[in-house]
């Protein structure tokens, strides 16, 4: 059995050394990305997954603390547990998967919440290019001749009464 490990392990090595040295001939260069390379979905779950996560440390204190203070209120504990203090056992097991919940919770409530706002953002922007696309389609410019006053004046108006049709009758 020994045996037949030393050999998978060899074969696997030999064809990694040699597979190696032939991707890096290749260009490493980094390539910038493309405005269009992604979907804008791919953003959004990228934003939230980066907001959900980055506020977890920051929502884990500002919920153990409200936890401490709502168990301190409550009587059940007798001073006011200091949450970095890791010598001191404040929290049980328990307290603890509560804490870890309801930070989570919050987290993912704030990344939600941020890719509701950014949803409708990205939305309101594509209505108002489309309701600019449109105005410019209807957009018709029509020549105005200026008549001059003296041309208006120059004009005769008829004598006619017009309370008078063609036979004469009023």
């Amino acid at each position: 059995m020994h045996k037949i490990h030393k050999f998978i392990f060899s074969v696997l090595f030999l064809i990694f050394a040699v597979k190696l040295p032939l991707s890096a001939a290749e260009s490493t260069a980094a390539e910038p990305y493309t405005e269009d390379e992604f979907p804008r979905w791919a953003y959004d779950v990228r934003r939230t997954e980066i907001i959900t996560f980055g506020s977890l440390p920051f929502v884990t204190i500002g919920v153990t603390l409200c936890y401490g203070t709502y168990l301190y209120m409550n009587g059940t504990l007798n001073s006011f547990p200091n949450p970095l203090d890791k010598s001191s056992d404040s929290f049980s097991t328990d307290q603890q998967l509560k804490i870890l919940g309801m930070s989570l919770g919050a987290s993912c409530a704030l990344g939600a919440a941020d890719l509701i706002v950014s949803l409708i953002k990205h939305q309101k922007q594509k209505n108002k290019i489309r309701r600019m696309e449109e105005n410019t389609k209807k957009i018709q410019i029509d020549p105005y001749y200026f008549t001059p006053l003296y041309e208006l004046e120059e004009e005769t108006v008829p004598e006619e009464n017009p309370a008078v049709n063609e036979d004469g009758i009023e």
